[in-house]
């Protein structure tokens, strides 16, 4: 510290004394002596001398003070004059013993009072005080002792009439106005051609995010906020895919989980706290000019908070209808909001209509899944080549062919049988009753035959009455 104040002490020393060599040379226009009233300079010059071994300053008092008179009336650059109280000449600068001259400053200057290590002082108008900036000779704070960057400013950071550097040559953050918008700037030089730059910036109304060219001349927005005053509007994404737990986004909204147990990858929820029936959330989707094509909503079924099922709903004209739901059991309405059973059909014309071409079956097995039940497609492939066949118990027990032919016990049934049944272990048994109840059928058509159990007959109607068929013993 103390070598720092010697060496300003000087360095003004020395530049005082130059200030003072010019100012002699340019008023002396011959030698200089005492009564030399046309070199006498103007009031307010000072002059500097030694006297009895001390430097002093002479401050001349209007035009009666006299001034110093050289030897010679040309100094030497580096000279300054001097008088030892009889005669002036010109000088050297030379100090011949520095360590007393250091020694003799000791003590004598101290630490300004109200200033603290590592601030930057400033003046406070009557007195030396600290500013807001830290140096710890490492990192710089502003508002803060503890800056961990090479600038850690605690606190907002306002920028205006900057230009933001997007030509900048090394890799780094900065913000600034580019056209009257404030813009903050990202790069990364050892980054792949035309992947180095982003920024984003705002017109008031909107916060724009882009992706900038190497070239600076292209700049892409890829996401948008829009606001009216307070309100968020929305956030639009111009191009591209969106990609929630996934780089690679297939379809505009992809959402991948990588979640243990039920994966959840997209959670929709009403926060309303009243348990209130048909209260729900849900999805709906829409077509050009914002019209309603159908939605999905899980809804409560019950004034329930923890009670819901899913309502399936399609547009005809805009107007959403339901179609289908599944209730709060597992039962699947079609046509009704009041499942009774698994699945519960009801419609006024065709209700079921199934198109199984891959396997071409649909089956129904027992609780255990250890049997089936069914029917399936069983043509070859061509037009009225379709055969339905039946099967209980794992097994095909009937067939209906493509001529409408039914066989029982039998899939290829004859060609000259509307009915064919056939079993080397069983037979067909006909309609039974009695002659009362055989009587009573109405409007019987010639051929009907049915078992007399009265007369244990055979009856067939033929000709408007009811006849026996004779029997002969095998």
């Amino acid at each position: 510290m103390k070598n720092r104040i010697l060496g300003f002490l000087i360095l003004a020393f020395v530049g005082l004394l130059a200030t003072m060599d010019v100012t002699a040379q340019r008023v002396r226009t011959t030698a200089v002596f005492d009564g030399d009233t046309a070199t006498r300079p103007k009031a307010g010059f000072y002059g500097v001398g030694v006297k009895s071994g001390r430097v002093f300053l002479v401050k001349p008092t209007g035009n009666t003070e006299r001034i110093l008179a050289a030897n010679t009336h040309v100094g030497v650059n580096g000279q300054f004059l001097t008088t030892n109280g009889t005669t002036n000449r010109w000088a050297n600068i030379a100090i011949s013993n520095v360590t007393s001259l250091q020694s003799s400053l000791d003590g004598k200057f101290n630490t300004p009072s109200g200033l603290t290590t590592n601030y930057l002082s400033k003046w406070t108008g009557s007195a030396f005080g600290n500013s807001l900036i830290f140096d710890n000779g490492t990192n710089v704070g502003i508002s803060t002792s503890n800056p961990e960057h090479k600038l850690h400013i605690n606190g907002g950071l306002y920028a205006s009439g900057l230009t933001a550097p997007q030509t900048a040559t090394t890799s780094g953050y900065s913000i600034g106005v580019t056209g009257g918008l404030p813009y903050s700037y990202m790069k990364i030089t050892s980054a792949a051609a035309d992947t180095k730059i982003w920024d984003h910036y705002t017109d008031g109304a909107n916060l724009y995010y882009r992706i900038i060219n190497d070239a600076n001349s292209i700049g892409t927005t890829y996401m948008r906020i829009n606001r009216t005053t307070t309100t968020i509007n929305g956030i639009y994404f111009p191009n591209g895919n969106v990609g929630i737990g996934t780089t690679s986004p297939q379809q505009k909204t992809h959402i991948n989980t990588s979640l243990g147990g039920v994966p959840v990858g997209l959670y929709l929820t009403n926060d309303a706290t009243n348990a209130t029936l048909g209260r729900g959330v849900g999805v709906l989707f829409g077509g050009t000019g914002n019209t309603n094509l159908a939605q999905i909503e899980a809804q409560t079924l019950t004034a329930s908070n923890n009670t819901g099922g899913l309502i399936f709903r399609t547009a005809n004209g805009g107007t959403l209808t339901e179609r289908m739901r599944i209730d709060q059991n597992g039962n699947v309405g079609i046509g009704t909001a009041s499942p009774g059973a698994l699945l519960d059909i009801n419609g006024a014309s065709r209700f079921l209509a199934l198109d199984v071409r891959s396997s071409n079956y649909l089956l129904f097995y027992n609780s255990d899944n250890s049997n089936f039940s069914g029917f399936r497609n069983s043509g070859a492939t061509g037009a009225n080549n379709d055969n339905i066949d039946f099967f209980v118990a794992g097994g095909t027990r009937m067939r209906i062919n493509n001529s409408g032919r039914l066989g029982i016990g039998t899939l290829t049934p004859d060609a000259s049988a509307l009915l064919h049944v056939s079993s080397t272990t069983q037979g067909v048994l006909i309609t039974r009753g009695t002659t009362t109840q055989i009587n009573a059928i109405a409007s019987p058509a010639n051929g009907l035959m049915v078992y007399n159990t009265t007369l244990n007959k055979l009856c067939v109607y033929e000709n408007g009455a009811w006849k026996q068929v004779t029997t002969t013993a095998m």
